[in-house]
């Protein structure tokens, strides 16, 4: 397995930290502002993707994804020199990059950050590729995504590597529902109603309550709505109660205190647009890296209503009905529902698995 820690170290310095099995090379430090700048070049290419995701379904048409991933593999290459831009040991950056491209299908990569801007790390390259028309997600092998990635922040908890018990297992679905009715099938509403004890709400004063039954056992979030990576909103109206409807990051985190504690573990998934971004310690990443929870599954840029609900269905069904693990069901959801599924990433404890059902 590879680990890489990418650490603020001061305004103007990143502090890079390779761990590799038994190879632990001395840190070294690479310039903030440079790295900032070529990481947000790489997110305008990701949001570009996203677009063309968006207008390729409105127009119902071919998506056009060749010239995006190449353009996402140039930045994404820079990115990466950037980061391996050791000035004291050119032997031990090539070394890294050697390690990065030997990753095979049974290793894993991940990657802890703190870092004041969100990297798309699934779209950073080992080097520059000009993609032929149609291409597959077999044909991805030269970006991070393609790694058994899982991105997570400096102040994780370790997950102890155990099946979640589902005899005091929970689950708390909050549902845009005027989002969600339109574009989601009765067959698959039925698998929201289903999944109990606690269920589905509407609403985050409902939520609220219902998270007192979280505060014991292990458990799972699911978060259907709007959001911006600092906001979620579960309501469509612009008169609706922002009470009722609109939660920040700040007090997302002063409600799942309730859910920090004890050795509980909880899992989120946060289904809404750019839930994968955010600044700092301002962001879902670090807000679902306390004590207690281990992450979540997210997106780096805007995806459809259809698209998200469909990969939301599906993703909720391999883990609490079919005994995938958080990385199994990933993987999967990232081939089957390709090319779409590249814009979301796995925030989160790849391990982390639910007790098969009786």
């Amino acid at each position: 397995m590879g680990l890489l820690k990418l650490r603020l170290a001061s305004e103007r310095d990143l502090k890079v930290v390779w761990t590799w099995d038994s190879w632990e090379p001395e840190p070294y430090y690479i310039g903030e502002a440079l790295f900032t700048a070529a990481v947000e070049a790489l997110r305008r290419a990701v949001e570009e993707m996203s677009l063309e995701f968006k207008c390729a379904r409105i127009q119902r048409r071919p998506i056009d994804l060749s010239r995006k991933l190449t353009a996402l593999s140039r930045f994404g290459a820079v990115v990466l020199d950037l980061l391996l831009d050791d000035p004291r040991s050119r032997a031990d950056t090539d070394k890294a990059r050697f390690l990065l491209e030997s990753l095979g299908q049974n290793d894993a990569l991940t990657i802890y950050s703190d870092v004041a801007v969100t990297v798309p790390w699934g779209f950073v390259a080992l080097n520059p590729t000009d993609f032929e028309p149609n291409p597959t997600i077999a044909n991805l092998s030269s970006f991070l995504l393609s790694k058994n990635l899982s991105v997570r922040y400096k102040q994780t908890d370790m997950l102890i590597p155990a099946e979640r018990p589902r005899n005091n297992f929970k689950a708390l679905l909050a549902l845009n529902m005027k989002l969600l009715t339109p574009v989601l099938d009765n067959s698959k509403k039925a698998l929201l109603t289903a999944i109990k004890p606690v269920g589905a709400v509407a609403n985050w004063n409902e939520w609220e309550e219902q998270l007192d039954n979280m505060a014991s056992g292990d458990g799972l979030i699911y978060v259907y709505g709007h959001s911006d990576g600092e906001v979620i909103v579960l309501g469509e109206n612009l008169n609706d109660d922002l009470s009722l409807y609109k939660m920040t990051l700040s007090e997302l985190k002063a409600r799942l205190s309730k859910c920090s504690r004890n050795r509980s573990a909880t899992f989120f998934i946060f289904n809404g647009c750019y839930t994968g971004t955010g600044f700092r310690d301002n962001s879902l990443l670090a807000v679902t890296s306390r004590l207690g929870l281990f992450g979540f599954i997210g997106t780096e840029a805007e995806v459809t209503n259809e698209f998200a609900a469909e990969y939301g269905h599906q993703l909720l069904e391999l883990l609490w009905a079919s005994n995938f693990s958080v990385g199994e069901a990933f993987n999967k959801l990232q081939r089957e529902l390709f090319p779409e599924s590249l814009l979301y990433t796995c925030f989160a404890d790849r391990a982390f698995r639910i007790e098969k059902p009786i």
